[in-house]
């Protein structure tokens, strides 16, 4: 095509606006499904946190429920303070209440070769140490293992066995466990409740339960700062089945 033909360029010309056309129709389209989607998920999400805030039946002090609410309201101060808390937690050398997860010197219990067990780690307020009791279940043979650790948070140095020992326990004593675990929905809490402190009671709880006849294993990691619904579990652990001579 030659540029010095008038009808030629004419036709350019035109093919160009056309295209220039399309394109603004295709961005003004997805501009307005953009826009549908946003409006779409901010109502949905706005009623929704408005039956959680009438029906008086959930815990709006959980974390997820604070971020979505923040998120919903634009809240910048809280994002900057959740900001300044993740960047503090993750530049620590290790966390207490993450210490047991990662550092316990004990065997994990999915390594322990028993058909179903539980661990509770408890520090009492101001205390140097940690009570772990780990209960196993393997056929018939149930198990209490006790070990009192030493720590130092100050220099996060290992902690040291300072006590240990173990005895049999009975079936009707596993089953008054599983059944405070059970009353206490141990398999459906969190890892966290958002709730930490310098000047309380610590309490780990972990489980484990082997897969069979189909059904996947199960495990869970439980921790709560001062009181929780596992108390009546960790009670009964701490001052029935735990010997009096290992109690501060």
């Amino acid at each position: 095509m030659s540029w010095s033909n008038p009808a030629g360029i004419l036709f350019i010309i035109q093919l160009m606006r056309y295209l220039l056309l399309l394109i603004l129709l295709t961005q003004f389209y997805a501009c307005n499904s953009g826009s549908e989607t946003y409006l779409l998920r901010d109502s949905v999400t706005h009623k929704y946190l408005s039956i959680i805030d009438t029906s008086g039946q959930y815990d709006t002090s959980e974390i997820n429920y604070k971020i979505l609410r923040a998120y919903i309201s634009n809240d910048t101060t809280f994002f900057h303070q959740l900001q300044q808390d993740i960047d503090k937690n993750s530049s620590r050398e290790r966390a207490n209440w993450d210490l047991w997860d990662s550092d316990i010197p004990l065997p994990k219990l999915q390594n322990l070769n028993v058909d179903e067990a539980y661990r509770f780690i408890f520090s009492i307020v101001a205390s140097p140490s940690y009570d772990v009791v780990t209960i196993t279940k393997q056929q018939d043979m149930i198990m209490l293992y006790y070990t009192h650790f030493n720590r130092d948070d100050i220099n996060y140095t290992p902690p040291k066995v300072a006590k240990s020992d173990s005895t049999i326990l009975q079936i009707n004593q596993w089953d008054e466990l599983t059944s405070k675990l059970y009353n206490a929905d141990f398999w459906g809490l969190k890892k966290e409740n958002n709730r930490r402190g310098t000047d309380g009671s610590d309490l780990t709880v972990i489980g484990y339960r082997k897969g069979i006849n189909g059904l996947p294993e199960k495990y869970n990691y439980v921790h709560r700062f001062w009181s929780s619904t596992l108390d009546n579990a960790f009670f009964y652990v701490y001052f029935k089945l735990l010997d009096k001579k290992y109690k501060p």
